[in-house]
Parts: C-alpha cells; structure tokens; sequence
C-alpha cells in the first residue's frame, strides 16, 4: 500500500512516510459514518452568506486531525487518474442545481473540499433519486493536471459502492464530461463538449497574444 509521492509529470518521487494506522482509520470513519462525514464536509464551505472565512475556520478546527490525515492519506498514498485509463467517477447529486464555470475553464475545476465519487453508474443514480444529477468526472489530459483519488471499498462497510475519495487536490482538475438529469435521462455532455471547444477558440494565451503583439510591432518598424 506504501507508495511514493509523484512531485510532477516528469515522474520525480520521494517518500514522505509509511502509511499509518491514523490514515486507514481516518478513511474508514468517513466511509462508514454518515452523519459525521455530512458535518465535516460542511467545514469546507459556507453554511450561511454572512460566514466569514475565520468562522468556517473555526468551525473546521474540530475536525483538524481527521482531516489531516484523511487528505495525506489520500494526496500521498491515492493513485493517480490518467488519461490513458480514461477512469470515469459519477457523483450523485439530490436535486438539481447549475455548474456555471463548466464551459469557461477548459482545464477542469478543482475540488477543495471532500467529494465521494463511484465508479458504478447505477451506485450514482441511487444517490440521486429521482429529483436530482449524475454528474460524470474526469481527469484533466494534462498528467500535472490530474488529481488523486483513494479507492474506499476495501475499508467500507458498503463495498457495493465503490467509493473513490478525493479530498483538496491542489494541483487536480476534474473534467466535467457528462450531466444527466435523473428524473428524464437527459445527457448533456454533448453541450458541456460543444461550450468547452467555443471556450478554446476564444480564448488566446497570453504567450500567444504577447508573440502576435511583438511579430506586429517588428513588421511595422521594418516599413518604417
């Protein structure tokens, strides 16, 4: 189970430490307690529009240690998601809500807080009932870009879940490829390609535009 940690995409490794016990348990009290993995998510965001920041912190300060370990355990010991596995991770939603930063960031959005993910379609769409979504993940094309995922079910006491944790990954991006509304089965991850590619013709990379800018200014000095 002991793994190194990968530093970037050139596959340079060092070890942090073995695995502890601190880190399987920390995994197995999130998979296996409801109602405290519901309130320690709720650390990780704003349970009213006036919280501040030093608030949710001090809301998250009882769940210090588990955290730390459950994201160490994760970000240290998790394995990768690569392209070339094409993994798809479904997420459950109760009801339906709108994802507006879907088309603007091609490279994907990162996660901050805790997100449990199943590798079966069917586990999801229970999850979501029949009000809600199944939102389909997946890893960034980039290797840098991907984030890491801890596989639970050998630690839960619901394997037929097939839970994959991700928790703050920092240097992560998750793709959204597809939305599907549970009650109709309607899928958009045709429109999420369709605004993802509009996305790219429109946006220019500053070295782009910066080396059109400088290739413009030479052509005019040399008429003059």
């Amino acid at each position: 189970m002991t793994k190194s940690f990968v530093i970037n995409d050139h596959h340079y490794y060092y070890r942090r430490r073995d695995v502890s016990l601190k880190d399987i348990l920390s995994v197995m009290i999130y998979c296996n307690y409801t109602h405290l993995q519901y309130e320690f998510s709720k650390t990780y965001r704003k349970i009213k529009d006036d919280e501040t920041k030093d608030e949710i912190k001090e809301r998250h300060r009882n769940f210090y240690w588990f955290g730390k370990y459950l994201k160490e355990c994760v970000n240290w010991f998790g394995q990768r998601v690569l392209p070339e596995t094409r993994n798809k991770f479904y997420h459950g939603i109760g009801e339906e809500m709108q994802f507006p930063t879907v088309a603007d960031r091609p490279r994907g959005v990162k996660i901050y807080g805790p997100i449990s993910t199943t590798s079966s379609f069917e586990v999801a769409v229970n999850f979501a009932n029949t009000n809600g979504l199944i939102v389909e993940f997946g890893g960034n094309l980039d290797w840098f870009g991907s984030g890491r995922y801890f596989r639970c079910d050998w630690l839960s006491d619901f394997p037929n879940e097939k839970e994959h944790l991700f928790i703050q990954n920092e240097c992560g991006h998750f793709n959204f490829q597809n939305i599907i509304r549970a009650r109709s089965g309607h899928e958009f991850g045709i429109i999420i390609k369709a605004l993802q590619a509009f996305n790219d013709l429109i946006r220019i990379h500053p070295r782009v535009n910066n080396s059109v800018v400088v290739n413009v200014k030479e052509e005019a000095d040399n008429k003059e």
